[in-house]
């Protein structure tokens, strides 16, 4: 290699190198402003307050860039990211080649995003990585098996392929900078279907199904059994006794039917059971094994034993097709469908596959093979004699029902397979539902339900056809319990109106009873189901409004009534052009047209709940748009009432109209949305994901913002969207500390402001905080664990002291606080609390071993016999323990509750058959003497007695030997809460046997 060429690979190389340092993160030196801030008084930070605890060790690279950044930022720069905002969100993809860690280079890659044709919708459609390679766009993948695709907007489709071998997978928008796909080798499966002498049969459903394994506790199954079977017996013995007890009849029967609902619970446990589920085996796999110890414990002896599994497999359907007309069916990429072996499976049950038909039959048809390897010769099936069901939808008069209904039509049988359920959608215009393919000699239930979902019945029985190509007929009534509205929609010249999708609105005093968008068949009629509910009272209104046409045409009517289970003729309905209910323009606060500004009518209304209260609600579909010019229209006919409008448009203020004057001109003015934009600068150690920033509205609003730091193109961001104008304070507190150390108020944000406060340049936070770095030793300085917290002594800018809690990390810790030095206590058990003030940089925090405290109680346990005795010394006032602590959050209530548990544990149990406990201690000063006793050693379940024998003087010297402190014994109170006890412990004893 030359030089000119070495000097050259070097630049490049060099130049990478600090593109990449600059990209993945720009923190890692201290920014300094690039001029002093002049503060002012408002502005001047509370100096005197420790902010945050971090971990001890250097802390990383600030990894706020990873994050999203609000959209409202790229609004900063637009100009200088014009050219780059299409690669903010880049997808890189990277393929392995038959196991991760194996590059794949020089692969096809296909990417579509977005697609929404019908084969995404159709379970029998070829696998979606064909259709990624017929309608999406063809990449290459470098030498490293790595390929950059753009940016997703929806959802994307990745498909990839080399040499035999193949990969496919989904990336929604919301993705990792870069996926990956494992290619595999490339499998296809064929499927014939023939009937009568061999003869091809097309159109036929078929589908490649995959042996799962199961584990069926057999434990539980035979318990629900033996529960089933008890109840059985319980049920007999009743029915003997009403024949011996005529009288008791009705008595009895509601015995039956208590017994009837237990078993039918049963029933339903024993039957998931038996169904089995490999994620609950898993989840027991994944428990950690102190789980498992302390479940063991819990369990009674009869539970120890290890249950009993029986392993079966049941068939999920893995992909379908339909046969051609040569009666093949062909499943292209046949290893995207399988599913990967779990650790718990049976060897001989990995890899089983059946070719199936889907259809309901007495026996189902399969044919089993192995999926490794899969076979490359035909799997043939044979299709039995079959008939079909036709489902025909009528209303409660015999009336066809034209509207698109959902039917789920299952077999009648208790092990019918997964397969034999049929789902279908009759479309608009069709009188009916036509199953093919179905078995003879079968009984069926259908399930049904119409596209709005609120209506659904069932069909309890259907007899499906007997012979061979036959066709069975049923009438289904639809929405058999609800009532209905019928009619037919004319024009003005008395034209049926087929095929219009109008709005059909039903409305009460107190709202919306039923809304639906509902398309005319070919005669113009429609049906309008609806249920009526309680709240719902009359007179009832109907609306109907073509929202197709301009000026929108319709009709408003009252309805006397709203009968369930009954369909109501409301005959021909001819639609005629509303009236205008308001028409104007929408601007902005300069008085610029704003296009495309959604409106929507509201109409207030007594609202109910335990208050009633009058309320501005939407009403259904009355709604408008503005054009280019700003200008709109509200067309319908109004009751008697306030209405009001309420204005949406991107860019703007959400806007609730004054009351409404009707036909009126009303002009609207939405004022533009606003940001509150600033920039920090923090040092290297301060990590900016532990700063949050507040905003707060001086207009004396309750709400205030809450937010993090922002991180974009190397810089820190204060950014507040869709802020109101006016003046409002911000402050900047670190993480876990409710003080700020930066203050701002009397900030004014004007309409549409978006650029960077000028009083909000580049706040520098670390020209005024200060870094501790605390190391806990022992007293011969080498370092320790402790188990507590870290209490330090601060000063409120109220000018309160309080204590605030840090918990150690290891034996370490990082303390951030405005102040130069910190006064702090260490506490762990066995030490002495000793406040300590340490100034700012790296420094050690001292725990000096306190020795124990003996108590001697003369005669408690002669007193006491063998129950057992707990010793306790609860600190009394004046000790110098902090007795409150800061908690505003998670982190601090749980440092709290450490600080808590800290003051409960001095105490000892008296062993044996002695007078003496020995207590550890971290604290000397006065302190209360609790006894607790607990029962006998045999029965600890018993609440105890909690007996008070007066106060000690505790005066520990570090180094000194134990102090030994004689504690008066009250014979009589000892005495008496002995018995209490007794009593207790007896009522305990009853209480377990039963009686």
């Amino acid at each position: 290699m030359n030089k000119t060429l070495f000097l050259a690979l070097l630049v490049v190389l060099v130049g990478a190198a600090c593109a990449f340092f600059v990209w993945a993160g720009s923190e890692a030196t201290t920014v300094t402003p690039n001029e002093p801030i002049a503060w002012t008084q408002d502005e001047t930070p509370d100096l005197a307050s420790p902010v945050a605890v971090g971990e001890s060790e250097a802390v990383a690279e600030d990894s706020d860039e990873s994050e999203e950044t609000p959209a409202g930022l790229l609004e900063l720069s637009r100009q200088e990211l014009e050219g780059e905002r299409g690669n903010l969100r880049y997808l890189v993809v990277q393929v392995w080649n038959g196991k991760r860690g194996v590059p794949a280079p020089d692969t096809d890659v296909f990417f579509l995003d977005g697609y929404e044709g019908p084969e995404l919708e159709d379970p029998f459609a070829q696998h979606p990585g064909d259709l990624t390679e017929a309608h999406g766009q063809r990449f290459k993948t470098d030498a490293k098996g790595r390929v950059e695709l753009p940016a997703v907007q929806k959802r994307a489709m990745v498909s990839a392929q080399r040499e035999g071998m193949y990969g496919f997978t989904k990336i929604g928008r919301r993705h990792r900078r870069v996926e990956t796909i494992t290619l595999r080798v490339d499998e296809t499966v064929t499927v014939r279907v023939v009937g009568d002498e061999d003869r091809p049969v097309a159109g036929v459903p078929v589908g490649v199904a995959q042996r799962v394994p199961m584990r069926k506790n057999l434990t539980e199954i035979e318990g629900l059994t033996a529960k089933m079977q008890e109840l059985e017996r319980q049920a007999a013995q009743v029915e003997r006794y009403v024949r011996a007890n005529p009288a008791q009849k009705e008595r009895a029967q509601f015995r039956i039917k208590q017994i009837r609902e237990q078993q039918g619970t049963i029933k339903s446990e024993l039957a998931r059971t038996k169904k089995g589920s490999s994620r609950r085996s898993g989840d027991r796999r994944r428990r950690g094994s102190r789980q498992r110890s302390g479940d063991r414990q819990r369990r009674g002896a009869a539970d120890r034993q290890p249950p009993k599994y029986l392993i079966t497999t049941r068939s999920d359907v893995r992909a379908r097709r339909r046969t051609d007309a040569e009666g093949i069916a062909v499943f292209r990429h046949f290893q995207t469908y399988r599913r990967y072996q779990e650790t718990w499976w049976p060897q001989q049950h990995v890899d089983q596959f059946e070719a199936v038909l889907l259809m309901p039959l007495h026996n189902p048809e399969a044919s089993d093979f192995s999926g490794r390897p899969v076979p490359t010769e035909t799997v043939e099936l044979r299709m039995p004699p079959t008939g079909s069901i036709a489902l025909r939808m009528v209303d409660l008069e015999g009336r066809p029902f034209t509207h698109p209904v959902h039917v789920d039509l299952r077999m009648q049988a208790e092990q019918a397979v997964s397969w034999a359920r049929l789902q279908k959608r009759k479309e608009q215009n069709r009188s009916e539902i036509v199953f093919p393919f179905i078995g003879l000699g079968l009984q069926f239930t259908a399930h049904c339900r119409l596209d709005d979902d609120d209506f659904r019945w069932k069909v309890p029985s259907i007899a499906g056809p007997s012979n061979p190509g036959e066709r069975v007929t049923v009438d289904v009534v639809v929405a058999p319990t609800e009532g209905m509205l019928f009619g037919r929609l004319l024009d003005n010249a008395g034209q049926p109106l087929a095929g219009l999708r109008p709005s059909f609105l039903i409305n009460t005093s107190v709202g919306r009873l039923e809304g639906e968008d509902v398309t005319t068949d070919k005669d113009g009629r429609f049906h309008l189901p609806y249920q009526v509910r309680d709240k719902h009272q009359p007179p009832y209104r109907l609306e109907i409004r073509n929202k197709g046409v301009r000026p929108v045409a319709g009709l408003a009517m009252r309805l006397p009534g709203l009968p369930a289970a009954r369909v109501t003729d409301l005959g021909d309905l001819q639609l005629d052009g509303f009236g205008a209910i308001a028409y104007g323009v929408v601007m902005n606060d300069r008085g610029e047209p704003i296009k495309g500004a959604s409106l929507q009518l509201q109409r207030e209304r007594q609202m109910g709940g335990e208050q009633l209260k009058m309320a501005f609600v939407d009403e259904a579909f009355v709604v408008g748009r503005s054009d280019a010019e700003g200008r709109y229209e509200m067309f319908g006919e109004l009751e008697p009432g306030r209405y009001r409008l309420r204005v949406t448009a991107r860019g703007h203020f959400t806007l609730n109209s004054n009351d409404l004057r009707t036909g009126s001109a009303f002009d609207l003015q939405l004022l533009r949305n606003s940001q509150l934009v600033g920039t920090v600068l923090t040092p290297s150690w301060l990590r900016s994901s532990d700063l949050r920033t507040v905003l707060e509205s001086e207009l004396g609003a309750k709400k205030r913002r809450d937010d993090r730091i922002h991180f974009y193109r190397g810089k820190k961001f204060i950014y507040f969207e869709r802020v109101p104008p006016g003046s409002y304070t911000v402050s900047i507190r670190l993480k876990g500390f409710p003080d700020p150390i930066y203050r701002a108020s009397g900030l004014q944000i004007l309409p549409g402001q978006t650029e960077v406060h000028p009083r909000l340049l580049d706040i520098d936070l670390g020209s005024f905080l200060h870094r501790f770095e605390l190391t806990a030793v022992n007293q011969h300085g080498q370092p320790i664990k402790p188990r507590w917290p870290l209490i330090a002594k601060i000063m409120r800018p109220s000018g309160q002291t309080s204590f605030v809690g840090f918990p150690w990390k290891g034996s370490k810790l990082e303390i951030i606080s405005a102040s130069p030095d910190l006064e702090v206590t260490p506490f762990d058990y066995g030490h002495l609390a000793e406040p300590a003030l340490l100034p700012m940089g790296t420094s050690e925090v001292r725990f000096v071993k306190l020795p124990p405290v003996e108590l001697r109680l003369p005669g408690l346990r002669r007193l006491v016999g063998q129950a057992l005795v707990w010793v306790k010394l609860q600190p009394v006032k004046g000790t110098g323990i902090p007795r409150q602590l800061e908690m505003w959050d998670d982190a601090s209530r749980q440092v709290g509750r450490q600080f808590g548990g800290l003051q409960r544990r001095n105490f000892g149990v008296l062993l044996g058959q002695g007078d003496t406990v020995q207590i550890p201690m971290m604290m000397v000063g006065q302190f209360k003497v609790t006894v607790y006793l607990l029962g006998t050693t045999k029965n600890r379940k018993t609440r105890g007695i909690r007996l008070e024998l007066g106060e000690v003087n505790v005066r520990l010297a570090p180094g000194a030997g134990p102090q030994r402190v004689a504690v008066n014994v009250d014979a009589k109170k000892v005495q008496d809460a002995l018995a209490e006890l007794v009593q207790r412990e007896a009522a305990a004893g009853a209480k377990g046997t039963g009686r």
